[in-house]
């Protein structure tokens, strides 16, 4: 691995990384690139330099900082138990990514990561701090099934989910999915909100499933402009879903014209300016 040089000076990577993204990466550069191997776009890096490289930074005692870092292949965290603050901010997964069963004890920040492929967060425990995967980019298929968020927003406001998005049987404390997308079929049946849940200017662009699910709090499905956050073209279901505290939830400016809602209480539900008739083909 060689390092550019400036007179007497090594040239080291400036890619922004730390927690308001304001300190410098300081690592060496990777061959004849601008930044070091963990942020180098070259597919083919040497994979035994860049492994010991990342591992070292799981390992360290400090906050665990991955910004911006390119896997250029799967990878593969199941089980694993991150015990500090761990940053992902902008980090590009490659190939497939698995942190099932893994546990973030300290908050974790995915903001701004793209998942090339599945990204797999089953099971997995978010324990009583701030996780955030805002403007995140789901390519493939993303799998929080079972997924339990502790305290603190589980924020994925602005996130894009390519694929199928699982959140089956997930547990929240308060959730922001706004302006999130989903343009593929959406899972999130006998999930369980026990703080407020906002899906304010979200889109659903295929079916959404929300049967069985359980909200205890404020929820809100409000939409913005020609968004009507569900489609006219795919069903979405409330079946048998219940809401715990039924005068603050809010269906403003929605697309209901082919959702189910047999099984649910919704005398003091607001509806306000619902479209309910399916549209014609």
């Amino acid at each position: 691995m060689g390092t550019h040089q400036e007179g007497d000076v090594p040239v080291r990577c400036r890619v922004r990384m730390g927690k308001d993204g304001t300190s410098e990466c300081g690592r060496a550069v990777y061959r004849d690139e601008e930044v070091c191997i963990c942020h180098s776009r070259d597919l083919k890096k040497d994979e035994v330099a860049f492994y010991n490289m990342w591992h070292a930074v799981l390992a360290s005692t400090d906050l665990i900082d991955l910004s911006r870092f390119v896997f250029p292949d799967h990878i593969e965290l199941d089980r694993t138990k991150f015990g500090r603050h761990t940053l992902f901010v902008g980090a590009m997964f490659v190939g497939e990514a698995s942190f099932r069963n893994a546990t973030f004890q300290a908050g974790s920040d995915f903001s701004e990561a793209e998942f090339r492929k599945d990204a797999c967060f089953a099971d997995a425990a978010f324990s009583n701090q701030p996780m955030r995967f805002i403007s995140a980019r789901f390519r493939g298929g993303a799998d929080f099934g079972g997924a339990r968020f502790g305290l603190g927003t589980a924020n994925f406001e602005d996130a894009r989910f390519s694929g199928a998005a699982n959140f089956q049987s997930a547990v929240f404390d308060t959730a922001d999915f706004s302006k999130a997308r989903f343009e593929s079929d959406s899972y999130l049946s006998h999930a369980r909100f026990l703080g407020s849940a906002d899906f304010a200017s979200t889109t659903f662009l295929s079916a959404a499933d929300f049967t069985g699910t359980y909200f205890e709090r404020q929820v809100r499905f409000v939409g913005d402009g020609n968004n009507l956050v569900f489609a006219s073209t795919a069903t979405t279901s409330f079946l048998s879903s219940y809401f715990q505290a039924p005068q603050q939830v809010s269906f403003h400016h929605v697309f209901l014209g082919r959702a189910f809602l047999r099984g649910v209480d919704v005398r003091q539900v607001d509806f306000t300016d619902v479209e309910w008739a399916a549209r014609s083909s």
